[in-house]
């Protein structure tokens, strides 16, 4: 399986953190370089990002560094069409795997067809029904949400699906749980969790951003909520109706 890593180009420690990882696994991965969202120039910004539909389903801006990160993983969905690439892991450069992923990685591949447009979560998803046994004590669950974008198998057609759908970002990488509401793709968590991430040593630059007021935050903060809460109504009403609006 061909497995992609999200890596800033300058983040060398992160780089080595997950060579060593591959090393000791006996894996291959190509590094794709990540894009810097705090580079991206505010006349460049709107062709890469649409504020307005975001703050409707999230209900605040993104930071430069959620939309660089979310920019990022639709240029290696891309990138798996151009090089047609049925099925692939993808890994943030912060994830911390497990021994048993080979096994998983091989049982995922063949029992999934390109042509079908599913994503496997291998960190922590909600609770869902029991789809089947993978290797034990390895099974999937059908589920509506899992946590975070840092380690998960995608089909060729989940990502030309999601390249379209998420671009220009308007929704952060993790957005799973509205592609499966949605039904955009067909969405199974991999339990016991195969991934986590390694927050100890390696410090998360996505939240960075400019400093607010903490009367400034609060003002928009409930604004957001608001205006999110009623898209969320309308959505429930009439699905995908933000899309003409």
């Amino acid at each position: 399986m061909k497995i992609y890593i999200i890596n800033l180009a300058t983040n060398t420690e992160r780089k080595r953190f997950m060579q060593q990882q591959l090393d000791f696994l006996s894996l291959d991965a190509t590094f794709f370089p990540a894009f810097n969202g705090h580079s991206i120039s505010s006349e460049e910004l709107p062709l890469y990002y649409n504020s307005k539909w975001n703050i409707r389903y999230t209900g605040r801006d993104l930071t430069p560094g959620e939309i660089g990160c979310a920019l990022s993983h639709v240029h290696v969905y891309q990138k798996m069409m151009k090089e047609k690439v049925p099925i692939a892991l993808i890994l943030e450069d912060d994830a911390w795997l497990t021994p048993s992923i080979i096994h998983i990685l091989e049982a995922l591949e063949k029992k999934t067809s390109p042509d079908t447009a599913i994503v496997y979560g291998l960190s922590e998803g909600e609770k869902g029904r029991h789809a089947g046994i993978l290797c034990f004590p390895y099974y999937l669950e059908s589920c509506k949400n899992i946590f975070c974008s840092h380690a998960y198998v995608i089909t060729q057609k989940a990502a030309a699906l999601l390249s379209q759908e998420l671009f220009p970002i308007r929704h952060p990488a993790d957005c799973w749980y509205w592609l499966s509401k949605h039904k955009i793709i067909k969405l199974y968590s991999v339990k016991p969790c195969l991934v986590t991430q390694n927050n100890i040593s390696l410090k998360s630059d996505i939240w960075q951003n400019k400093n607010l007021s903490r009367e400034k935050h609060f003002y928009k903060s409930v604004l957001h909520k608001i205006y999110r809460l009623f898209w969320i109504i309308l959505d429930n009403i009439i699905p995908l109706s933000w899309r003409n609006v």
